[in-house]
């Protein structure tokens, strides 16, 4: 069975979401193996420990917003830091987000979509099952 977050949260972000220029359908052929790290389009997973967003459900939106809506910062302007603060919203933005589309929760889907360009994750990060997955 597929493993991934449960997705009943997002049936109203879905119905809003813009599908301008993001294209994965066409996909035929994928590489071995794909690192958007070496690309320099991704960082590597941090440790968020308890100081994440509590449980919430983190969305391109949130993202956008804690850059005023202009895009994403780099890690160079902003550091992470394993800490509980309030977010700096006032970074220059390294990237814009165009556009987003929901992927379906199938393999063959979710290969095509990473092939294509970097994908924002969520995962179910409670109850016992996700210690029995990592």
């Amino acid at each position: 069975s597929f493993m991934g977050l449960d997705t009943s949260l997002l049936s109203q972000q879905e119905s809003t979401a813009t599908t301008t220029s993001i294209k994965y359908d066409s996909v035929t052929e994928v590489p071995f193996s794909m690192d958007w790290r070496k690309r320099g389009s991704v960082t590597r997973i941090k440790d968020q420990g308890n100081k994440g967003c509590k449980g919430g459900l983190m969305t391109v939106d949130d993202l956008l917003l804690k850059n005023n809506g202009s895009g994403i910062t780099t890690e160079t302007n902003y550091p992470y830091e394993e800490a509980q603060k309030v977010c700096k919203t006032e970074q220059p933005a390294g990237v814009t987000i165009s556009g987003r589309k929901f992927v379906p929760p199938n393999k063959s889907s979710l290969l095509k979509a990473v092939v294509n360009q970097p994908i924002f994750v969520g995962i179910a990060a409670k109850g016992k099952r996700l210690g029995e997955i990592v």
